[in-house]
């Protein structure tokens, strides 16, 4: 099962309570299908905007490796020279990195299936991720209101489920506050 990609579509999809997601159709993302962890890892490296790599968070527990759903989350990361395996973060760097994250877009998750992309979500603050089941994977997130600025949201959490549905990615759950895409 072989996804097809218009370039310009590339996993620009709209998520909507109970609508399922089409996969544009056009040519097929080099490299294709990604059925290993390293070679999804890649691809979504490979995703980063100019300026603003994204690098993968945990994906060994994002990715389950028995699950029909793959999982990879993954933050811009604007300063990567930044390793904090070698030296700490400061409660300072850590603000800033979640105020990178708010303005930046925050948390990418893709999704795969027989390794194949099927969808991406885009969340302004990610908190918690988990799969549910083998087809089923939930995201919650901070919900910012209208008028509410990056560094403080103030419409409490919300949780939406993602379902494989077979043929279509379908978001289980309303996705409330205006920064979700």
């Amino acid at each position: 099962m072989r996804r097809t990609w218009a370039a310009a579509a590339l996993l620009t999809m709209a998520f909507a309570c109970g609508q399922s997601v089409a996969t544009p159709s056009a040519t097929t993302v080099p490299g294709g299908p990604y059925p290993t962890l390293d070679d999804a890892e890649a691809y979504v490296m490979s995703q980063a905007s100019a300026g603003l790599p994204l690098q993968p968070v945990n994906p060994q527990a994002t990715w389950r490796a028995s699950a029909v759903l793959h999982v990879i989350h993954a933050t811009p990361q604007p300063d990567s020279t930044d390793d904090t395996r070698i030296r700490p973060v400061s409660p300072l760097a850590r603000w800033n990195r979640a105020q990178t994250r708010a303005s930046s877009g925050g948390d990418f998750f893709y999704f795969f299936v027989d390794g194949d992309p099927v969808g991406m979500k885009e969340f302004t603050l990610a908190t918690a991720s988990a799969g549910v089941d083998a087809t089923t994977y939930s995201i919650t997130y901070r919900v910012y209101r209208p008028s509410d600025p990056h560094c403080c949201p103030s419409g409490g959490a919300a949780t939406v489920r993602f379902r494989w549905a077979g043929t279509t990615l379908n978001a289980l759950d309303p996705m409330p506050g205006p920064t979700q895409s």
